[in-house]
C-alpha cells in the first residue's frame, strides 16, 4: 500500500462520516497529482472502490 492510501486511511480513521469520504478522495487525488504516479492513483481508486464493499 502506498503512502497516499495510508494517508487517506488515517484521515478516514479520524473522519469517518460518509460526507466527508469525497472531499478526502478529492484531495488525496490532488496530492497525488501533484507529488505521485498513475500507480498511486490507481491504487488508491481501488481501496477507495473497496470501501464501499467493506462498509457495506
Amino acid at each position: 500500500m502506498n503512502r497516499f492510501v495510508e494517508g487517506y486511511k488515517e484521515i478516514r480513521k479520524e473522519n469517518p462520516d460518509p460526507k466527508d469520504r469525497w472531499i478526502i478522495f478529492k484531495s488525496t487525488c490532488n496530492a497525488i497529482a501533484k507529488l505521485g504516479t498513475i500507480e498511486d492513483l490507481q491504487e488508491l481508486i481501488k481501496y477507495f472502490d473497496g470501501e464501499d464493499v467493506r462498509n457495506g
